[in-house]
């Protein structure tokens, strides 16, 4: 903003001289209205040094604020790190909730497994990049890119552990996903 107004002021303060210059040489104005010309050509002049006076007042103050602000920013994250406790995964219960359901696994065909897993991994992209705090439209298309890499590299894993003489090495897993264009 400041730096609009300093380019706006000295698009100013080159009009005032032109029209000086004009003034100068023309001389056509004459009597009570070229010294009214000349006091307004005054007044602009002074008004515009008294306003970038004013604006480089203005843009240290703004540069002093951002530098406590940044100053003060360290001192908490400094604070936070120093009084911050560790974190640790608490043991897995016995009973807890989980989403293997032995007695459904005869369900489970080949297309409904990769349904579920794309799904699955979807969910996972929207939860991590859910903190980001982007658009609706912007967090779908960075939750699908994200979720294309993830599944990208699972790829990557399964077929670094199949070996050759595996039968599953031999199905072709790009006609599995062609969403993703692999």
């Amino acid at each position: 903003m400041i730096e609009t107004l300093v380019a706006q002021l000295s698009q100013l303060e080159s009009l005032q001289k032109e029209v000086q210059n004009s003034y100068k040489q023309c001389k056509v104005v004459k009597g009570p209205q070229s010294e009214k010309l000349k006091s307004l050509l005054k007044l602009v002049s002074v008004q515009q040094s008294i306003v970038m006076k004013e604006l480089v007042k203005i843009k240290g103050l703004i540069s002093a604020q951002d530098e406590t602000i940044k100053s003060l920013g360290k001192k908490l994250c400094d604070y936070s790190n120093k009084n911050s406790e560790p974190f640790y995964v608490a043991k897995k219960e016995e009973n807890a909730p989980n989403l293997y359901r032995p007695d459904t696994d005869n369900h489970w065909s080949r297309a409904r497994a990769y349904s579920a897993q794309q799904e699955m991994l979807h969910e996972m992209a929207r939860l991590s990049i859910q903190p980001m705090g982007l658009s609706k439209s912007e967090e779908m298309k960075v939750a699908k890119e994200v979720a294309k890499t993830m599944f990208s590299e699972k790829i990557k894993n399964f077929e670094a552990m199949c070996d050759a003489e595996s039968p599953l090495a031999e199905t072709p897993i790009e006609a599995d996903c062609p969403e993703y264009g692999i």
